[in-house]
């Protein structure tokens, strides 16, 4: 897929045994699209491989930790 949303919608309906995301999409936060992923009760279950030549680990950490205090 090309985009966030093509990358989505086609999860949701292809539903593929894993998923290679690239964290540097042209319209949408790598992470948004994970997150995502991880809500939709359709693609919950599929293993997200995560890719990027920038270091995102700070902030996927505090989104860990705000998720946390909410639940």
């Amino acid at each position: 897929a090309q985009t966030a949303g093509e990358g989505l919608a086609a999860a949701a309906t292809y539903r593929p045994s894993a998923i290679l995301l690239d964290m540097n999409l042209p319209d949408h936060s790598g992470l948004g699209v994970l997150d995502q992923l991880k809500h939709n009760p359709l693609t919950r279950h599929i293993p997200v491989h995560v890719a990027s030549v920038v270091d995102y680990s700070r902030e996927a950490l505090e989104e860990l930790e705000q998720a946390a205090k909410l639940s």
